[in-house]
């Protein structure tokens, strides 16, 4: 057998493969197929090819953090509950009834006419009464328990430098409502609520602080000493403020290149510092003339003295641009820095930066452990006014000065080498040596790694990966290739897909920075400009880019037509950067995605596109005016991403452009345990990176587009993979070099000749084996995803039919849902607003109004005055809901998802077959079994026979209008499921329109002869016994 090759093309949700017998001149196909599995995502088939899949422990994470919230809530008011009743606060046994009585009875004394408001705010006013006068105990129980019911807002200094967009909005809603407080002359935050008028203002969803609640807590105690000793005082304290610290997060920091044990180095230490230093002094150069040149060592080191130096050339981000370190470095005329790369600021030491920010000229002076204990304050201190203190006080700092290096946050990113690394190359780097000499020097160029067999498990091989998509990808590669080696053997060099494109020509890079150029020069401008204007001594990317954003709409909000002042733009959390369409739907972060908004206004649209939020209204249509009159280059698209009423499927995204990148990369590393390494212990290369342009070139010109279509490439069928891995196997890195170097006038002609890569015969072999060509599923059976749907019903109010009560949004009404409003007098107030007099006569579109919560029916008294702004709305729906839980935690659910369809015959009298009938089983049930130690199902019944189950992704042989037809299943249900045939890569809708998606009943399934296989990697059928 001659040089055997695999040629593997990694994709998000498949791998294509194929096995290549070169012997001489003779190519022969051994071997292909298409491995097709779900990405390590959530969403639907649309949403992952679109790149807006989210992690399928991301939703469970989530769901999980929340009920760790609500535990922790709960256990922290039980622990209240408890002091309070042992302490006689509270009765034994606390209930609504009891504090209703408590409020009734407080309700009682005062005036008639003023009880409908302060119904609405009782334990408010008990907060109140608690600061003047003597509670009595159960009264007291009743206004501390409330007070423990929110806790506000912790600040948090280390997170708020990381999100400072999302703080300054809760920061502005704290200073708001703090101002409110303080015009009122109320002394606490209950003190406030207790006076505010419910009916036209509400109380919820406001921002508060966390020392509002603790002061108001020891002012209460104070004014209650009767009851309240110090000792109970800080129970109770300890009981509704404790707050346990965040869990540390070392166990992610990424392991060293050359110490794999050890964890990198942050770039909080010196040594990283300066191992940045050296190692970009080493790559910089100086360029004269079009002449470039390396460093004379006293050049070299005067820039380093220049890069380690406390001084006020550098920014605050702790760069210094390459101008200004040009015109310090003393360079003669004519002669500028160049990295090579187009940056134009490089890293002095931020530690030393940072120290002369805070002391100035003294930071020089100051001794290395005092250095180290002001790093550890500022790493360590979390409280804002805790470190002031701490700067004012030990480190004698003005107020000022303090409250401007308390903004400051240590570099928190970390080296590539671990802190051993860093020490043993520092001396080395620092006499000029570079990176990669000083690592070909001390043999750390190539990893090489025990030679397998087989591919190990990719979690007990000691490469990190926390990216989901990339680990699904490299669980199935390990599958695939493990099964090719069992059968062919391990093949002596392994192609792989890079989703790369290829190197541009000169024509394009020049084009290229050209562009970038423009850019550059435009944001230097509006840079000067904010400088100039807002006086900001600092001017952040973002303060540009908004900048950037507000000229393109003229400093008007595009959503409420309101203007805006540059000062208002840039300062106060007014006005938001926003995207246009959702980046959780999107994951699009470009200009063109991108516009502002208000602050008010951003909180409505919420998650959704401007249509979804406010399409149908006046307001919407006003929107669009605004958007036709933006400027510049991106107005258009703009417009229309304004006017999309729905997302439609696009092509891959960027995001998944650079999953397949990093899955290469890691591919390569995880293949060459196979072999020791990239390149063998004996210097052979082993594992080969394949450009993605260069095969596409290639494909086209051996004639691959032509086996599945008619000379374009044809995604609509799973075998493109394994066409691509057949292109992938043939490409030599000769010709992958050559077609690299081809300037793109050239690149058409090779194109249209096949001549320089292969000869027919093997085209012919090829189009000869596509039925050959096997396709092969991963079948996920876990039992995974949500047991029940999240909304709770009602009791059965339709005596045994399962009619139940739903609470909806109003902006989330559609016309059956008024049809069904439960409460007459809500459904009047509704048709209202609608200006009709009939349920009937409601539309869709009519409801637009009510994503305007101005829009909102209200409540009202004889008197006209107002009782309740209605924002949800009771419907009756006809559900199959189904009890779980007991007592208190007794909740009506309807089921989640299918987990199996067990298929049935039923038998006459002499044993045979009649006909099928099947039952659907829900997760819910399977788990409920499960946790009682019972199969998912009986598959024993009396005249019935057991034939076999069905879940989403089974293979199943149909025989259909006399053909035979391998399908997969696609969902599950009564009384249809779905199928397609398994080598069939489009759409449902596509599918439907072809009519090739099947949707049978049982009995159709009986008809067909439908049998139920397992599939390997090589696509060989065996009969499934379940």
């Amino acid at each position: 057998m001659g040089m055997i090759t695999l040629g593997l093309d990694l994709g998000i949700t498949s791998i294509g493969w194929a096995v290549l017998n070169e012997d001489c001149d003779n190519r022969n196909l051994v071997a292909w197929g298409s491995r097709i599995f779900d990405a390590g995502v959530e969403g639907t088939e649309n949403e992952i090819s679109a790149g807006k899949g989210v992690s399928k422990r991301a939703e469970r994470r989530i769901k999980k953090a929340l009920r760790e919230q609500y535990a922790r809530r709960r256990e922290r008011k039980k622990q209240l509950l408890d002091i309070l009743i042992s302490n006689g606060f509270l009765p034994e046994h606390v209930d609504s009834d009891f504090f209703t009585s408590i409020d009734k009875k407080l309700l009682m004394l005062f005036p008639k006419e003023e009880r409908p408001r302060l119904g609405h705010v009782l334990p408010y006013l008990y907060r109140k009464i608690a600061l003047d006068r003597v509670l009595e105990k159960y009264e007291l129980g009743r206004t501390i328990y409330h007070l423990a019911q929110r806790r506000g807002y912790l600040s948090n200094r280390k997170q708020e430098l990381k999100d400072q967009e999302t703080t300054g909005a809760v920061k502005n809603g704290i200073n708001e409502l703090k101002q409110a407080i303080q015009n009122s002359g109320a002394r606490t935050l209950g003190e406030y609520f207790s006076m505010v008028d419910p009916e036209t203002e509400r109380i919820r969803s406001r921002y508060t602080e966390r020392s509002m609640f603790q002061d108001e807590f020891r002012m209460i105690c104070n004014a209650q000493r009767k009851h309240i000793s110090k000792e109970l005082e800080e129970d109770l304290y300890n009981a509704i403020f404790f707050q346990r610290k965040l869990k540390s997060c070392k166990g992610l920091i990424g392991k060293c290149r050359i110490y794999p044990e050890r964890s990198r180095c942050s770039f909080s230490r010196n040594e990283a510092q300066l191992f940045r230093i050296y190692t970009t002094v080493n790559n910089l150069r100086i360029e004269k003339g079009g002449s470039v040149r390396s460093l004379t060592e006293d050049e070299r080191s005067n820039v380093i003295e220049i890069l380690c130096s406390y001084s006020p050339i550098f920014n605050k981000n702790g760069k210094v641009a390459l101008s200004k370190l040009q015109k310090a470095a003393g360079l003669a005329k004519g002669e500028k820095f160049n990295l090579g790369d187009g940056e134009k600021e490089i890293y002095g030491n931020e530690l030393n930066v940072i120290l002369y920010r805070a002391f100035g000229e003294n930071a020089e002076k100051m001794k290395i452990t005092e250095r180290e204990k002001f790093f550890n304050d500022l790493l360590s201190i979390e409280k804002n006014d805790v470190l002031l203190k701490r700067l004012t006080g030990y480190w004698n700092l003005s107020q000022e000065k303090a409250e401007e290096v308390a903004c400051i946050g240590l570099p928190d990113d970390y080296c590539a080498y671990s802190l051993k690394a860093l020490q043993e190359m520092l001396v080395d780097l620092q006499s000029g040596v570079s990176l990669s000499d000083w690592l070909k020097n001390n043999n750390h160029t190539q990893v090489l790694y025990q030679e397998f067999d087989k591919l190990p498990l990719f979690d007990a091989c000691g490469i990190e990966l926390r990216n989901p998509i990339v680990h699904r990808v490299l669980t199935e590669l390990r599958r695939v290739v493990n099964s090719i080696i069992e059968r062919y053997g391990k093949p002596d060099r392994i192609h792989l897909e890079l989703a790369r494109d290829l190197k541009a020509s000169n024509k394009e890079r020049e084009q290229m920075t050209i562009r970038n150029r423009m850019r550059e020069k435009e944001r230097e401008k509006i840079a000067q400009l904010i400088a100039e204007e807002a006086g900001l001594e600092k001017v952040s990317r973002n303060d540009i880019l908004k900048v950037m954003l507000a000229d393109e709409c003229d400093f008007t909000c595009p959503y409420s037509g309101k203007r805006f002042s540059m000062t208002e733009l840039l300062h106060g959390g007014l006005v938001h950067i926003e995207h246009i369409i959702p980046y959780s739907v999107s994951f699009d972060d470009s200009f063109a995605n991108k516009t502002l908004c208000l602050n008010k206004l951003n909180s409505q649209k919420d998650n959704r596109t401007p249509y979804e939020a406010f399409g149908d209204t006046q307001a919407y249509l006003e929107m669009l005016e605004r958007v036709k009159h933006f400027k510049g280059g991106d107005a258009e698209r703009k417009l229309e991403l304004f006017k999309l009423r729905e997302v439609q499927q696009e092509e891959f995204m960027e995001r998944n452009l650079n999953d397949t990148r990093y899955a290469s990369k890691l591919a390569m590393q995880y293949l060459a345990m196979l072999f020791g390494g990239i390149v063998d212990k004996n210097g052979k290369r082993r594992i080969f990176a394949i450009a993605g342009g260069c095969t596409a070139m290639i494909r086209r010109a051996w004639g691959g587009n032509f086996l599945l279509g008619e000379g374009e490439k044809v995604r609509t069928d799973h075998r493109h993979h394994a066409i691509d891995a057949m292109t992938i196997a043939l490409t030599t890195p000769q010709l992958v070099q050559k077609v690299a170097k081809m300037s793109s006038e050239y690149r058409k002609k090779f194109n249209e000749s096949s001549a320089e890569l292969i000869d027919n015969k093997f085209f012919n072999q090829a189009k000869s084996m596509m039925e050959q060509c096997s396709v092969s599923h991963h079948i996920v059976n876990k039992m995974r995803g949500a047991l029940h749907k999240e909304t709770f019903y009602s009791k059965d109010y339709g005596n045994g039919q399962s009619l139940r009560h739903e609470r909806v949004s109003l902006d989330m009404l559609t016309a059956k849902d008024v049809q069904n409003i439960v409460d007459p007098v809500i459904k009047k107030l509704i048709l209202g607003k609608l200006h009709l007099d009939s349920d009937k006569d409601v539309t869709d579109s009519s409801l637009k109004i009510f994503k305007d919560p101005a829009n909102y029916p209200v409540m009202r008294r004889r008197d006209g005055s107002s009782v309740n702004t209605i924002r949800k709305v009771r419907i009756a729906r006809t559900v199959n809901a189904r009890t779980i839980g007991k007592g208190d935690g007794r909740r009506e659910v309807a089921n989640g998802a299918n987990y199996v369809l067990a298929i049935f015959a039923k038998l006459n009298e002499q044993g045979e077959e009649t006909e099928w009938v099947g039952e659907v089983v829900s997760l819910l049930d399977v788990v409920q079994r499960k946790q009682k130690s019972l199969p998912p199902f009986e598959k024993k019944r009396a005249g019935l026979k057991f034939k076999f189950s069905l879940q989403k992704g089974d293979i199943v042989k149909i025989y259909k209008d006399g053909d035979e037809k391998l399908c997969i299943i696609r969902g599950i249900s009564l009384p249809q499921f779905s199928c397609c045939p398994i080598t069939d890569a489009r759409k449902q809708q596509d599918l439907k329109a072809a009519k090739c998606w099947f949707t049978p009943t049982v009995s159709a399934a009986y008809n067909w002869k439908m049998q139920k296989y397992n599939i390997n990697v090589f696509g060989e059928l065996q009969v499934a016994n379940d």
